[in-house]
């Protein structure tokens, strides 16, 4: 009889959560070499990916759900992104804006992609900012993004 072997899945929810982050930076990491690879910069991806949402009526509809509280839901869908890639986020609401603080990890701890596909972690931050400011402006929201070594900080205007 042919022995089964048991993949063990780690305990801790960290460590989970750890190697979800990793996997999705570094397909984000593989997406920019092979763009960059072809001759396209971060605004070129960003427009099409974009432009695939827009086609489809993402847009339309987002705003049409989301009507009552268009830049609350914005935050929301903003800090879940931000979630599925960082454990640190910090979320501040002033009279006139929010404002989110996410730490990032990767320039402490590279993940591998970085070094094999020749992406340096500016690079990989500035497309995620350039991402989610078009994505904002599509939605009627205005949002600005600062980086500061390892805290991105987002900042996200009640009114336009």
């Amino acid at each position: 009889m042919e022995k089964q072997k048991v993949l063990a899945l780690p305990d801790d929810v960290h460590e989970l959560s750890t190697h979800r982050s990793k996997s999705i930076v570094n397909y984000i990491i593989t997406l920019l070499a092979f763009a960059k690879k072809q001759g396209l910069t971060h605004q070129d991806i960003v427009s099409w990916i974009h432009e695939q949402y827009e086609e489809r009526g993402y847009y339309d509809e987002w705003r049409h759900i989301n009507s009552q509280q268009p830049v609350g839901s914005f935050v929301e869908l903003f800090i879940k992104g931000r979630r599925l890639l960082y454990d640190k986020i910090e979320l501040f609401e002033t009279e006139d804006k929010y404002v989110v603080n996410t730490h990032t990890w990767y320039e402490k701890e590279p993940s591998e992609a970085f070094f094999y596909f020749e992406i340096d972690p500016e690079e990989f931050s500035a497309y995620a900012s350039i991402l989610a400011i078009e994505n904002a402006k599509r939605l009627g929201i205005k949002i600005d993004i600062v980086k500061e070594t390892d805290v991105e900080t987002a900042y996200i205007y009640k009114h336009q």
